[in-house]
């Protein structure tokens, strides 16, 4: 199988304090995976407890902090399988519900 890139991306940026942070993505194409991207500043406290897509959850591939310089944090959540398609809620569960504006991007893995 060779991996691409779903031709639909979606971005979503939370500007207050929901918890657990939600939001749609629908995919071009079904997809065989999907990536989940977080970024947050002005903090590089560890927020982000679990994510789901689809009721789904999705495993943390990484997160890594900046402690020093510019306060921030990013994540990448992912799956491999058992990706339902169509339209799909993305749900971010966090430890609290900070007012650090969140930058999510994600999308879908596919293949031939």
């Amino acid at each position: 199988m060779a991996v691409a890139i779903d031709a639909t991306r979606t971005e979503s940026i939370r500007t207050d304090t929901s918890d657990p942070y939600t939001f749609n993505y629908t995919p071009t194409s079904t997809p065989r995976g999907i990536v989940v991207c977080i970024i947050h500043s002005d903090n590089s406290t560890d927020y982000v407890v679990g994510v789901t897509y689809g009721g789904i959850p999705l495993f943390r591939a990484v997160t890594a902090a900046d402690t020093a310089t510019e306060q921030g944090r990013a994540y990448i959540y992912w799956r491999g399988d058992s990706i339902p398609p169509s339209t799909q809620t993305v749900s971010i569960d966090l430890t609290t519900g900070t007012a650090d504006d969140m930058q999510i991007v994600v999308f879908g893995l596919t293949g031939n």
